[in-house]
């Protein structure tokens, strides 16, 4: 399979190049069935280099999707979602507090 490439009409970002959504049926996904959080609505940004979706916040940075994090732990474990979790940090990526959700 090719690279995905991320393609940007103005209007939304559109990842190509991705597996079918037959192939992630039933599963989290972070192009086809995202969970719900907190960072879906950040534009996706894929890292050909290290075949990762990361997400951009508000600021500008990059963060690693939670559920390409959670893609990576089912295949390959504790070690590398250490690995890939590294990045310059602002803390946005972090979930926010229930009581912050609520209010």
């Amino acid at each position: 399979m090719k690279d995905i490439v991320a393609l940007n009409d103005k209007l939304k970002t559109v990842l190509v190049n991705v597996h079918t959504e037959d192939q992630c049926a039933g599963q989290i996904c972070c192009i086809h069935n995202p969970s719900q959080h907190h960072m879906t609505t950040w534009p996706p940004h894929w890292n050909g280099a290290w075949k990762q979706l990361w997400r951009r916040c508000p600021h500008l940075r990059l963060h690693p999707d939670p559920d390409q994090l959670s893609y990576i732990l089912r295949r390959w474990g504790h070690e590398i979602v250490a690995e890939t979790m590294v990045h310059m940090c602002d803390g946005c990526c972090q979930p926010p507090a229930q009581n912050e959700i609520e209010s």
